[in-house]
């Protein structure tokens, strides 16, 4: 019963208590159209599934997680078939804090920490930064230093490297199995090369 909404719809968003558990709520509303900061629906971890039958993975936002504050996590959602008609979705939030953790450990093994590895979402919103944490959430666009996200994902599909201020960038795409893959950009600096 407690899942339950009031349109009659099994509804359950499942989240931690802050205990080492997990508790739960009934979702109100499917349909909020409401755009957020990212562009996209509020709804869209539901609607996107339902609507195209596909795996969707929102933008990255913060959310305030019982126990741990805010955290930058995304959602990944994906459709419920039934006798070939999509009935709903099913979706998880997932915390990008280890990201950030994966890029430093990996930028200190790089040319002993002289480079630089910075995530970002196909949007540009920054997932991880080695060079600084605080970076995490804005946009590549607002930090001075980087390619430009549009150059980047370019770069990304055919492998060129770029060079720009005293630095060889690399990209590449990461799989996210949507059409919008996230983004890694390795810097080194030329002389460290050399």
């Amino acid at each position: 019963g407690k899942a339950m909404n009031k349109t009659g719809n099994l509804a359950p968003f499942f989240f931690p208590d802050g205990k080492g558990g997990f508790d739960y709520v009934t979702m109100d509303s499917f349909s909020n159209t409401t755009i957020n900061d990212n562009g996209e629906r509020t709804d869209d971890w539901h609607m996107k599934p339902f609507e195209t039958g596909e795996l969707f993975i929102m933008e990255p936002y913060y959310y305030d997680v019982p126990g741990k504050g805010k955290e930058l996590i995304t959602t990944i959602s994906d459709v419920i078939r039934v006798n070939n008609r999509n009935i709903g979705s099913i979706g998880f939030d997932l915390s990008l804090v280890r990201i950030q953790a994966l890029a430093e450990e990996m930028d200190s093994n790089l040319y002993e920490g002289a480079g630089r590895i910075v995530v970002g979402s196909w949007q540009g919103v920054i997932l991880a930064d080695s060079n600084d944490a605080k970076n995490v959430g804005k946009r590549i666009s607002d930090v001075t230093g980087l390619v430009g996200w549009q150059q980047a994902k370019n770069a990304s599909k055919d492998g060129a490297l770029i060079e720009a201020n005293d630095n060889i960038n690399s990209f590449y795409q990461v799989n996210t199995t949507t059409n919008n893959p996230w983004i890694t950009n390795v810097t080194v600096p030329v002389n460290v090369l050399n």
